[in-house]
């Protein structure tokens, strides 16, 4: 295999190794390199540092969103006890004009 299929090989089980590390309970990714690095081989240097720029960036987009998504989960949970305790007040509201209307009609019907 030439250096470039060494190096696609290479790149493929690195990526396979994160996904494998992803540990959902944590919401973290461990990142384990098991393959060797060639410092002769600039060009494969040079491609698994980009790599690794390109993992760190995602893990940061990953916690990005993650916090992003607790923060909208809290919202939406406040937004939907704020929804529920007007609701009851509205259904209040309504049986006391309900109320009110009775009372005035049976004062009306009295007159």
């Amino acid at each position: 295999m030439d250096s470039n299929g060494n190096l696609i090989t290479e790149v493929l089980v690195l990526c396979v190794t994160v996904l494998k590390s992803f540990d959902p309970c944590s919401n973290a990714i461990y990142i384990r390199t098991t393959m060797s690095k060639h410092p002769d081989q600039n060009g494969s240097q040079q491609a698994f540092d980009i790599l690794e720029e390109q993992i760190k960036a995602l893990i940061e987009t990953c916690s990005y969103l993650k916090e992003e998504n607790r923060l909208l989960r809290s919202q939406q949970e406040r937004l939907q006890e704020e929804r529920a305790a007007l609701m009851e007040k509205n259904q209040t509201a309504r049986s006391r004009v309900g109320a009110i209307i009775t009372r005035l009609k049976s004062l009306e019907a009295n007159t």
